[in-house]
């Protein structure tokens, strides 16, 4: 299961059980950001999720530098090395959708075959579009490096999609495009929210939302238990915006290293009043440290890819 069905069966069953005998406290739902603990402490600023739910600096010195020191730092290369294969896993998304709906229902060899005709070109331009916001000129060897990676990432979404609208097919028989699209790339990628109700950001991006309103965040790095914030920032955000409901979130750890095939870890998040506490408390931690301008000193230990590095 690789960005198919995200959410197996087994865990949407198990959040059915939790709503029914747990359930979320109507005072935690995104909707209620004019009350209460969801209520933003500080107005006139407003954070992204990341501000918030990232713990790579343990003290949360980087929130100082970047809001009250007013501190600008480019993307290290592994920060640009990520974002391409959030654009890749976006463009690919977005390219099955164009190519059923240009070509028609085809099988699942020929959508394969289309989708990869020239993606070498389109996972270059990508690249050379994101490691121009770095500080220094990239080692030719790293680009091509995350080229051949991203290009492996396009084959295997590719693939996995094609299986996808063959399997569909097989099981229903023959139908429109617009259903096989709606049942095997049913997928929305970089779904905008506006999170400022909750003191977020007015254009959050929703790496995917998934239908039943599930909420998915991929990371390319290591595992952290801080990702599953991400899921409550976004669950709240999106219920701020839209007044519907999110109970699902999945983080998606994708690693496109030396490994012929790349590799995909799923986690499934129930997102309960436990995760959307934890979220608004670093929030209000956040908007505490600006308002009082307050420095929270330096870690024992630095994240060696924090792009405040030399500033500590």
């Amino acid at each position: 299961m690789v960005l198919g069905e995200i959410v197996s069966s087994k865990f949407a069953r198990r959040v059915r059980v939790f709503m029914r005998e747990v359930g979320v406290s109507e005072e935690l739902r995104g909707w209620n950001w004019d009350s209460g603990i969801l209520s933003p402490p500080l107005k006139g600023v407003l954070l992204s999720v990341s501000d918030v739910a990232a713990r790579y600096c343990p003290t949360r010195r980087d929130v100082y530098l970047k809001y009250v020191e007013g501190v600008v730092v480019k993307p290290t290369l592994p920060m640009v090395e990520g974002r391409v294969y959030h654009n890749v896993i976006s463009g690919v998304v977005l390219e099955v959708k164009r190519k059923l709906y240009s070509l028609g229902l085809v099988s699942g060899y020929e959508l394969y075959e289309s989708l990869v005709e020239s993606c070498e070109a389109r996972v270059r331009d990508i690249v050379l579009h994101n490691v121009r916001v770095l500080e220094e000129e990239p080692r030719s060897e790293d680009v091509e490096r995350i080229v051949v990676r991203g290009v492996r990432l396009w084959k295997f979404l590719a693939l996995q999609f094609a299986a996808s609208v063959d399997r569909y097919v097989s099981v229903h028989g023959h139908l429109d495009v617009d259903s096989v699209v709606a049942e095997a790339v049913p997928h929305i990628v970089e779904y905008k929210v506006d999170g400022s109700p909750l003191g977020l950001s007015k254009e959050l991006s929703v790496d995917v939302l998934y239908p039943g309103y599930t909420v998915v965040e991929v990371k390319t790095g290591s595992r952290q238990d801080f990702h599953r914030l991400y899921l409550a920032g976004y669950a709240l955000a999106f219920e701020a915006d839209k007044e519907i409901p999110v109970n699902m979130g999945v983080l998606i750890y994708v690693r496109a290293g030396r490994s012929p095939t790349p590799f995909f870890k799923v986690e499934e998040y129930v997102v309960s009043d436990e995760l959307r506490r934890e979220f608004i408390e670093a929030r209000d931690e956040v908007f505490e440290i600006i308002e009082n301008e307050r420095d929270p000193g330096k870690p024992l230990r630095c994240y060696p890819y924090c792009p405040y590095y030399k500033y500590c």
